[in-house]
């Protein structure tokens, strides 16, 4: 079993995504490379068995057909000469009694499965390779003692031939000397060569056969004593003739001498073989070995021996009794196994070292698992405790920009905006911190789904556009023709995508651009698009039998050194101080990059040349109408209800609920708060929502327990429920019949995509009824042409979130040539502007006629008599004096639209 040939492992598991998150771990091992056979029962599995052997089998406790341990005992019954090494799975929390069950019945290692990571599965298939091949040496090691024992007893037959040929030959003599004692004084003829021919009397004929016959013994005897002394002489063993009375020596061969270091036979012979023992036996030893000999006709040990200069060294010795010639002696074989005893303590050594790294193992398992849980619990608690206070920062930060909670000025406007960013970014870290955490302990699920490649690419390139206006910095988008869907997780993927663009356009100096391609690359080509320079693969190579699908994200920004590129992917490094100063990030983005591509079976490479740019490439299977891994239980029939259906908030947080109830009256939807757990079902059950928000912290009653109440009762059980909660575990919530989970704090572009999503899922099966009023196919395009970056940087990421889609002009000429490009479904214009003001700028779209009809909104910080009427006569249709309060001006926008 070398490191070169894949090893056979046999994984029988009934759950799809542990054999997959198996076979994952697997394919991550830098020591072995495996031959993976996968089965979800023992019956399947055994049939298997019958055609192949695996080296390894993992086994999941439970099956549908029976527990592991029956599977073990039914292959060891029908299979009891193989080693292949049994590695049992079982989850939850695991159990003592099972545990030694399993050891009994002769399984290697026992692995939990909630605690199972890559690093813990290849150590527990390393630690059975290495002792399936300190068994087969053992076994080799056997084979040769039982070769050696085997020669030794086809020496002694060939011994006792040759000794009962002499004896034969002494008797053909002795007749012939009866013979010629009556036929003496007889002449006998013979040849020239001395052969007799002829006997001159009665008994001619009988002396010639016998002279013949005692000729042919002769040879035979000649013969059978050179193939005695060959055998004895030139034996690898020592053999000795020992005197079963004496126990005196009486003969050895040449090998004995050099084993013993004589100077020649004779200092061998007539000597007890006990003073050769580095320990010689007791009488009741030789009592002992002699009753064996006696009833077993054969005696062997593992013994030391001295030499005649002194040396030491380990001996096999096999004894048994033989008769030559009429008398009894035994027949003595020394092999040297020095070697094998030193291989031997090797063995034992290793097995002794192996058995107290099992045991490190096991107590570090143990404390892993110890320290993983109070790591999972730490993050459990940070997300809690950071999310909270941050959601009521950022709702509250919106609603004072909004003026919820009264008019605010320019000043306070501009600080409460810093704040919002601020609490953005921290929770940007978060997010990213947790995300990166769950991967690297397996507990990230992908969430497939058929995704357009088009709305994906579309959707990613929307949250950097901003950026990439306010640095003037061209993007471009091409989509091969022939690519249409992909399975893929769609919020992982599109995170990957914003924040390769994110980095492209943040590392672009002013006047560059940035192009995101997507195309197919078939099986076998594996080119790099980009800048030139050196291609660095990122993260490890899959085979595929499928075409991938590649995204390459190239930019025209500063580059990237080669000796830098390897430190791309590591968690909180950036590639230089300086950097840090001047652009701002954790450093956290790429490696969450590389972790979610891999996960998706797919690659990432970069080629970068330093002051012409980069080219990150993004290669993933390219799937389509494939069985799709889903995490959740399929998602009920839910009832649909008229458009004037009210939403519960079940939420406790005045502030939280004070900010989904604000998003939904935007929305057109009336809303009911319930701030408690107990009594939340009955609340349902009165009031019959066609929708509720759900909070899982609650006071009295848990959320989990309000859900299960509510999805096990007939009556409530079809209603959607929207999760909206600081705990993030959102793969239970979906299982346990969540319409989908949030994680606070939310956004209300969030909020609004969520419902969308609700409208379409119940809006398939009967188009008459809604849930909401439908959303505009396409974002209005607003044009906000405004020199002061911190009033861009406030009103634009408002109407972000409100869904509009911005475009920004620092002066009026700027503005009049975006109109003749982009034509904008809206344009606000403030009036104090550098090189053409405001006025100027709106007189000059008027003039032309094509832009007669978009509709234009004033902004002006001076609110002099008169001003209005001016603005009103350059071409505006609105007015509006700053500072001003931005849900003012979200309402001005949506008025002047639906004119």
């Amino acid at each position: 079993m070398s490191h070169c040939s894949p090893l056979t492992i046999l994984l029988i598991d009934d759950c799809p995504r542990d054999r997959e998150a198996y076979c994952r771990f697997l394919k991550q091992d830098r020591l072995y490379t495996y031959r993976i056979w996968e089965f979800e029962t023992a019956a399947q599995s055994m049939k298997w068995c019958q055609q192949e052997m695996p080296d390894i089998i993992l086994l999941d406790f439970k099956l549908p057909d029976g527990d592991g341990l029956k599977f073990i005992q039914q292959f060891r019954e029908c299979h009891s000469n193989t080693q292949a090494a049994v590695i049992l799975l079982a989850a939850g929390q695991g159990d003592e009694i099972i545990a030694v069950r399993a050891m009994k019945s002769g399984v290697q290692d026992y692995l939990l499965k909630d605690k199972l990571t890559a690093e813990v599965l290849q150590g527990a298939i390393h630690h059975a390779v290495e002792r399936i091949q300190l068994t087969r040496q053992l076994e080799q090691s056997r084979e040769q003692q039982q070769l050696i024992a085997a020669i030794a007893i086809q020496q002694e037959s060939a011994y006792q031939q040759a000794q009962a040929d002499l004896a034969k030959c002494q008797r053909t003599e002795a007749a012939l000397r009866s013979v010629l004692a009556i036929c003496s004084g007889r002449l006998i003829n013979s040849d020239k060569d001395g052969n007799p021919i002829h006997i001159a009397d009665i008994y001619d004929e009988f002396l010639y056969d016998t002279l013949r016959e005692r000729l042919q013994a002769e040879q035979k005897l000649t013969h059978n004593i050179d193939l005695r002394e060959a055998i004895f002489n030139e034996s690898a063993d020592a053999i000795f003739l020992v005197d079963p009375q004496t126990l005196l020596t009486l003969d050895c061969n040449r090998r004995a001498v050099e084993l013993f270091e004589a100077a020649n036979k004779t200092e061998l012979l007539e000597i007890n073989g006990q003073k050769l023992q580095r320990h010689p036996f007791t009488a009741s030893e030789t009592d002992a070995i002699v009753a064996d000999m006696q009833s077993k006709g054969v005696w062997s040990r593992e013994i030391e021996y001295v030499t005649l200069k002194g040396h030491i060294f380990w001996g096999n010795i096999a004894a048994k009794p033989i008769t030559v010639a009429g008398r009894t002696m035994n027949l003595v074989r020394v092999t040297d196994i020095s070697e094998q005893q030193a291989a031997l303590r090797e063995r034992k050594q290793a097995e002794a070292q192996l058995r107290q790294t099992n045991e490190q193992l096991a107590n570090t398992n143990v404390e892993l698992a110890r320290v993983t849980h109070l790591k999972d619990e730490f993050l459990a608690n940070m997300s809690h405790e950071l999310r909270t206070p941050l959601n009521a920062i950022l709702g509250m930060s919106e609603g004072l920009q909004e003026g919820v909670f009264g008019s605010i000025n320019e000043r306070q406007v501009k600080a409460i905006a810093t704040i919002e960013r601020s609490g953005r970014h921290l929770l940007e870290l978060i997010n990213d911190i947790l995300d990166l955490s769950k991967i690297e302990s397996g507990k990230l699920e992908l969430q497939w789904s058929d995704v357009s490649v088009r709305s994906l690419c579309d959707a990613s390139l929307v949250f950097v556009k901003q950026m990439a206006l306010k640095k003037n910095i061209r993007l471009n988008i091409h989509i091969a023709e022939n690519i249409d869907s992909i399975q893929v997780d769609d919020r992982r993927l599109r995170q990957v995508l914003i924040n390769l663009l994110n980095n492209a356009v943040k590392f672009t100096p002013e006047g560059g651009s940035v192009t995101l391609e997507v195309r197919l690359e078939e099986i076998g080509e594996h080119g790099s698009k980009g800048t030139g320079g050196v291609n660095f693969p990122l993260s490890p190579s899959f085979a595929s039998s499928s075409p991938n699908l590649c995204f390459y994200i190239n930019d025209t920004g500063i580059g990237i050194a080669p000796e830098e590129i390897g430190k791309l992917f590591q968690p909180f490094i950036q590639l230089d101080s300086s950097l840090n100063r001047q652009y701002s990030g954790t450093g956290l983005g790429l490696a969450l990059v590389q972790q979610i591509i891999t996960l998706h079976g797919g690659t990432v490479s970069v080629s970068s040349e330093v002051g012409q740019g980069s080219c990150f490439t993004i290669r993933i299977p390219y799937r389509t109408n494939l069985r799709t891994i889903q995490a959740t239980n399929s998602l009920p029939s839910y009832c649909l209800l008229a458009e004037n259906a009210q939403v519960l908030i079940i939420e406790d947080s005045v502030v939280a609920a004070d900010q989904i109830t604000r998003y939904f009256s935007e929305m057109g939807m009336e809303t009911i708060t319930y701030s408690k757990g107990e009594g939340a079902v009955e609340e349902v059950l009165r009031v019959q929502p066609g929708l509720i928000i759900l909070d899982l912290q609650l006071p009295n009653l848990s959320g989990w327990e309000i859900l299960n109440q509510l999805k096990t009762n007939p009556k409530t059980k079809n209603i959607p429920a929207i999760i909206i909660s600081v705990v993030d575990e959102r793969s239970k919530g979906l299982a346990q019949g969540a319409f989908e989970y949030l994680v606070k704090p939310i956004t209300r572009a969030q909020l609004q995509v969520t419902i969308e999503k609700l409208q379409r899922f119940t809006g398939s099966e009967s188009p008459n009824l809604t849930v909401l009023p439908k959303a505009a196919k396409k974002p209005p395009l607003i044009l906000l042409a405004e020199d002061n970056q911190t009033n861009i940087d406030t009103m634009s990421d408002y109407l972000e979130s409100r869904g509009y889609h911005l475009i920004l002009a620092n002066n009026g000429q700027q503005a009049i040539d975006l109109v003749k490009v982009q034509r904008p479904d809206l344009i606000v214009m403030d009036i104090q502007m550098p090189e053409m003001d405001g006025l100027e700028a709106m007189r000059r779209i008027r003039d032309d006629r094509q832009f007669v009809d978009i509709p234009i909104i004033a902004l002006t910080a001076l609110a002099m008599p008169g001003d209005r009427e001016t603005c009103l006569a350059a071409g505006a249709n609105e007015y509006l004096t700053k500072p001003v309060k931005l849900k003012q001006l979200a309402l001005t926008i949506q008025q002047v639209l639906a004119r």
